[in-house]
C-alpha cells in the first residue's frame, strides 16, 4: 500500500528518476558533443612530393590534409570555407613551416600538426641520409612494454585485468545509484 501510495507522489517519482534522468541528459550531452566533432581540413603547399605524401598518409578523422599546388588557391578554398586552415611548407634552405588557421573553422590540433611535420622531416632526412627503410624502423623502434596489475590478497600476488577493474568500478556506481535512489525514498516518507 505504501508503496503504491508512493507512485502516485510526484515528488517521490521525481527522486527515484531524477538521477535517471540527470544519468539520461549526461549521456544525451555526451552522445551529441562526440556526434558534432568534425574533421579539420588543412590545405598543404609545398614543392615536396615526398612531405605531400607523407601528410596525405597521416589523414585521420581528427585532421585531414590535402594538397595544394599554390599558397593563394588554399587560401582561396579557406576563404570558401572549404578549409580549417593553410599549412605553407618551404623546405630549402631549412625546412619551415607556417599554419594560417581560420578563427571560425573547426579546431587543429597543433600537437599532432607538429607531430607529423616532425615524422616527414625525419622522413625526408633519412633519405638524404641514404638510410634504408629497415635502418629507419630500427633506429625509431620504440621498445615494448607489457603491464601488469597485481593486487595483494593474503600476503599473495594476483593478477587483475582492466577489464575486471572498469566492470568492478561500474558496479560499485550502480549500487551506489540504487542505494541513493532508497535512501532518498524512504527519508521522503
Amino acid at each position: 500500500q505504501v508503496f503504491f501510495k508512493n507512485l502516485k507522489s510526484k515528488t517521490w517519482l521525481w527522486i527515484v528518476l531524477g538521477p535517471l534522468v540527470l544519468a539520461a541528459v549526461f549521456g544525451g550531452v555526451f552522445w551529441l558533443m562526440n556526434q558534432t566533432n568534425q574533421t579539420s581540413k588543412i590545405g598543404v603547399v609545398t614543392s615536396s612530393p615526398a612531405l605531400t605524401s607523407t601528410l596525405k598518409a597521416s589523414s585521420d578523422d581528427d585532421q585531414r590534409y590535402i594538397s595544394y599546388s599554390s599558397t593563394a588557391a588554399a587560401k582561396r578554398a579557406m576563404a570558401d570555407e572549404d578549409l580549417d586552415g593553410v599549412l605553407t611548407i618551404i623546405t630549402q634552405p631549412t625546412t619551415h613551416a607556417s599554419l594560417i588557421e581560420r578563427t571560425d573553422g573547426n579546431g587543429i590540433n597543433q600537437t599532432q600538426l607538429q607531430s607529423v611535420l616532425a615524422q616527414a622531416h625525419t622522413k625526408e632526412v633519412a633519405a638524404q641520409l641514404k638510410l634504408s627503410t629497415t635502418q629507419l624502423q630500427s633506429l625509431f623502434a620504440t621498445p615494448q612494454l607489457a603491464t601488469t596489475s597485481v593486487s595483494v590478497d593474503k600476503g599473495k600476488l594476483v593478477s587483475r585485468s582492466a577489464k575486471t577493474q572498469k566492470s568492478g568500478a561500474m558496479v560499485g556506481f550502480i549500487l551506489g545509484m540504487l542505494i541513493y535512489t532508497f535512501v532518498i525514498s524512504y527519508a521522503s516518507m
